[in-house]
């Protein structure tokens, strides 16, 4: 990296005087190295340093000084090593305690900037940088906010390296010429050159380049140097930052000393050119320019009246502040006037630049950033002026800075981040953004047991006008990081592990535990009654026998179990192992990809003409509606908009289209009693699967059933109904033994149901054995399944359904009564 000075312009020559009372001299190349840093030439002093042999005694010396070499050639991030060495040696040096600082934000070592800052104000409120540490501890904080907000870090943003000019050297401040049509045509850039070494960076001295486009997608074209007078090779000083009118003929550039002392420009300083027929006109210092202070980063205002740049003038806020100041019609200029503290800090503001929409952009290292100098817009509504960092990808811990416009969408800055080709390089963004559109969905219901074509309706079917639909999105789940996931997994699988190894002691030692449990049991007995009835002298009654036996049993089943565990820990731990590492890799998954259950209500509307409704949606997003009218049974159904990215976006926009319609339709019953509720998915269905059993079984095993749970649900949307779970079996077995099973399972819906809080008195259960067959004769053991079902029968309809608005069902709007659930072996169908 660069001086900071010379960030914006390349100009001037610091001159920053060590005493020799600090730095005492430690052999020919440290007083080299010292003469060389008094002259600003530091990268010379660093190649002079670095030779010099260390003892303990100048160890912190010769790394202090190092370390503020790099600072004051703007290098920061690699006077981190040195500032290190120089307080690890002893040294007690204030400015590497608070650089140190800085040096760790700009290698993106955020958490140590935080500690060292704040070590740094331990020294107490005298120490010379006390509130620009408190400033920088308050940027920190916002650092985070910005790294976690995902719109800073558009996916959509691209950059590339423009190879075309970029060199080992510095490219910097890139500036567009536009053509009547207002095609980008020329681009201005400041480039180091071949000529004479400057001695602050250890490269050519930079000067002004010109690049035609010709290829605008590859920004290729012919390079040249612009040829006006200030530029010939003997002139030993950097030409830096340029601002050129909308014409082209008028060019303002920033320009550093000459290094020698009879030169009166001491720092950096504004000059002026104009192209008058065929040639520039020789530059003058403008008159607001003192040639004693830093003046740089010219920029025009879009009607060339006003010049934006930046300056350490006395009267600022600290660092280098931005000013403006207005040129008058017979080519004089105004005061410069200070941007205000808004805008400015105690830092360091700079590069100011105007596009085409009356936006400001900058460079700072003193509003919220990333490392070192960061680049900002500013925008000013209703006289209030605010500040955004253009957030990442335009910005990284390294200096990013001069960003200009070429259209709307792409255009160029300024980085020594990796990815160029050396030191300061030139950048070209491009923002591929899909441009703005909405997504709409169109609902349209109709009664289901109707049919023909009515009224224009875009299905067939009788429109439902004046429908009630609910509409609820589901909440994205909450993103963890890669610590809480893992502590996540943890949790889980231990608890998982403890819930397997004692299921696996019931499982591998069942049989032998009830076994000797039993016998146990039937062997105290009679001596156990014959105990207590001589203690107690008289006969005791036979319950309080057996409660006294039921306590001994159970204590001595709990031996039984534990010695159980001991005995059987190698096969248990065997497949305890196996299984839990099966359930981690599927712990893993979850909580890598996670699937919320939380919908929030979005809206609700009522269907118009033609039973239709519309409204704009999140592309990606699954929602639910709940389609209620009165004297038809009320149906959730779920929908998924398709992500962007499957929609052919850029194309539909270049011939008109900006959003675009997904039409969805269903329908309505209106039931009757008799009526065969329909499972399963469709236009008909309601998003709830045929209940199914296994062969010869009539319970789910899960405590809680998804199936289950989603026609709880549909009973608490349609209170209005009753109705028979009427349950069935395959053709297998004897007529009585399917009738007893099939009672069971419709037993157990009807008891899971009650569970989740679906009143007794709206469902019955009954069992039909095997006298209801769906299939037929049937062969195969999916056609048995198909038999083997229970059905959801409309047995009485209380009153005229009402317009229903149904509630959101959650887990913890259900009952949270739990209730033991029969489970018995049997032989059957």
């Amino acid at each position: 990296m660069k001086t900071l000075k010379r960030k914006l312009a390349f100009l001037g020559i610091a001159t920053i005087l060590l005493s020799t009372s600090l730095f005492g001299q430690s052999g020919k190349f440290l007083s080299k190295g010292d003469k060389q840093f008094r002259k600003g030439h530091y990268q010379h002093a660093i190649d002079l340093y670095t030779k010099a042999k260390l003892t303990d005694k100048t160890t912190a010396e010769v790394s202090y000084k190092i370390g503020e070499a790099y600072r004051l050639s703007n290098r920061v991030y690699l006077a981190q090593e040195y500032y290190e060495k120089a307080l690890a040696a002893g040294g007690d040096y204030e400015n590497a305690k608070f650089y140190l600082s800085y040096a760790y934000k700009m290698n993106e070592k955020y958490d140590e900037a935080i500690a060292q800052f704040n070590l740094y104000l331990e020294e107490g409120s005298e120490t010379a940088f006390w509130d620009l540490a408190k400033l920088e501890l308050n940027n920190l904080a916002s650092i985070k906010k910005i790294l976690d907000d995902e719109k800073k870090n558009n996916e959509y943003i691209h950059l590339y390296a423009v190879d075309s000019v970029n060199t080992d050297g510095g490219e910097y401040s890139p500036f567009i010429i536009r053509d009547s049509t207002g095609a980008a045509t020329k681009l201005y850039y400041t480039a180091t050159s071949e000529s004479d070494i400057f001695g602050a960076t250890g490269q050519g001295f930079s000067r002004l380049f010109l690049m035609q486009l010709t290829d605008t997608i590859n920004n290729t074209g012919q390079k040249e140097k612009v040829d006006i007078p200030f530029l010939v090779e003997k002139a030993n000083y950097n030409i830096g930052t340029v601002a050129v009118s909308k014409d082209g003929k008028t060019i303002i550039f920033a320009r550093g000393n000459s290094g020698r002392r009879k030169d009166k420009i001491k720092d950096v300083s504004l000059f002026i050119t104009e192209f008058n027929d065929t040639i520039w006109s020789e530059p003058v210092l403008l008159p607001f320019s003192d040639p004693k202070i830093w003046d740089s980063s010219p920029a025009f205002s879009n009607d060339g009246k006003t010049l934006y740049f930046s300056s350490t003038r006395a009267g600022g806020y600290g660092g280098t502040d931005l000013y403006r100041v207005k040129r008058r019609r017979d080519g004089s200029w105004d005061k410069p006037q200070n941007m205000g503290s808004k805008i400015n800090t105690p830092r360091n503001e700079m590069f100011p630049y105007v596009s085409e929409d009356g936006r400001l952009y900058f460079a700072s290292d003193g509003h919220p950033g990333f490392g070192g100098l960061d680049m900002f817009e500013a925008t000013r509504k209703k006289k209030k002026t605010s500040i955004e960092n253009l957030g990442l990808k335009y910005n990284s811990s390294y200096d990013d800075f001069s960003l200009v416009w070429r259209d709307t969408l792409s255009g160029y800055f300024s980085s020594n981040r990796p990815g160029g080709k050396g030191d300061d390089d030139i950048f070209f963004f491009y923002d591929k953004t899909p441009p703005k559109f909405d997504f709409f969905v169109e609902v349209g219901l109709r009664y289901g047991d109707d049919g023909g074509d009515k009224d224009g309706n875009f299905f067939a079917g009788e429109p439902i006008l004046g429908a009630n639909v609910k509409v609820m999105k589901r909440i994205p789940p909450k993103t963890l990081t890669a610590g809480q996931l893992e502590m996540a997994k943890i949790e889980l699988v231990k608890k998982y592990e403890n819930n397997v190894k004692d299921s696996l002691v019931n499982v591998l030692a069942s049989d032998v535990k009830d076994s000797l449990v039993s016998q146990y049991a039937e062997d105290i007995l009679e001596p156990l009654t014959a105990q207590l009835e001589a203690e107690a002298g008289e006969e005791l009654a036979t319950e309080y026998v057996l409660n006294v036996k039921d306590s001994l049993v159970e204590v001595y089943e709990s031996q039984v179990k534990d010695s159980l565990a001991t005995a059987l820990a190698p096969a248990i731990n065997e497949v305890k192992d196996s299984l839990i590492a099966s359930y981690e890799e599927v712990v893993k998954d979850s909580l890598a990809n996670p699937v919320s259950e939380e919908f929030e209500e979005v809206g609700e509307y009522t269907t118009g003409k033609y039973g239709k409704l519309k409204f704009e949606m999140d592309p990606d997003t699954e929602y639910t509606f709940v389609m209620a009218k009165k004297g038809a049974l009320t149906k959730r159904v779920t929908f998924k908009a398709p992500p962007k990215r499957d929609v052919p976006i850029e194309e539909l926009v270049k011939i008109g289209i900006k959003d675009t319609v997904f039409r969805q339709e269903y329908e309505l019953d209106r039931p009757e009693v008799g009526d065969i509720i329909t499972m399963g998915k469709g236009k008909n269905g309601y998003e709830f699967d045929q209940i199914y059993y296994d062969y010869d079984s009539y319970y789910f095993e899960e405590k809680d059933n998804p199936q289950l749970d989603k026609l709880v649900t549909f009973l608490k949307d349609n209170q209005n109904i009753k109705v028979e779970l009427r349950s069935h079996c395959d053709d297998r077995g004897t007529d009585v033994y399917n009738l007893l099973l099939s009672q069971k399972r419709a037993n157990f819906v009807t008891d899971y149901l009650s569970s989740k809080g679906i009143p007794s008195d709206q469902i019955t259960g009954r069992g039909y054995g095997k006298f209801e067959l769906k299939v037929l004769n049937a062969q195969t053991e999916e056609e048995h399944q198909e038999n083997r079902r229970t059905e959801i029968k409309i047995v009485e309809i209380l009153n005229q359904l009402e317009d229903q608005t149904p509630e959101e069902i959650t887990p913890e709007a259900e009952s949270s009564e739990e209730k033991t659930l029969p489970q018995e072996n049997s032989q059957g169908q």
